[in-house]
């Protein structure tokens, strides 16, 4: 098991929304370059890319999240919302080239399967 361990420092906690960042955008760009964007495969992950993409929300602050846990810093909650900002327009872009898909029907029974009938 991982040790946890409290970031102190706005400055910390922002390296670890960079790092994370880091993977997320990774995991983007293969949705973003996949030629197969009518495979089942593709869009039967889309739950959890939205859920990272969430992840990222999340740790700026949205719903409330993470707000009395982690430093504050003005700065830094701009910065955060420029990357939640930049994330969620990309996964907005993918999500409407899968509108246009024979699958986009599938696409919605997967989201409600992954976020409501697994998690009930």
């Amino acid at each position: 098991m991982l040790t946890f361990k409290k970031l102190e420092t706005a400055e910390a906690y922002k390296q670890m929304v960079s790092e994370f960042s880091f993977y997320v955008d990774a995991q983007l760009r293969i949705f973003e370059n996949s030629a197969e964007k009518n495979d089942y495969s593709f869009f039967s992950s889309m739950p959890a890319l939205i859920s990272l993409v969430n992840s990222i929300g999340y740790l700026r602050g949205q719903d409330g999240m993470f707000l009395e846990i982690r430093p504050q810093d003005s700065e830094m909650q701009r910065d955060l919302y420029k990357n939640e900002d930049h994330f969620e327009m990309r996964l907005q872009k993918i999500i409407d080239g899968m509108r246009a898909s024979e699958f986009f029907e599938q696409y919605q029974e997967r989201l409600q399967e992954y976020f409501i009938k697994s998690r009930s």
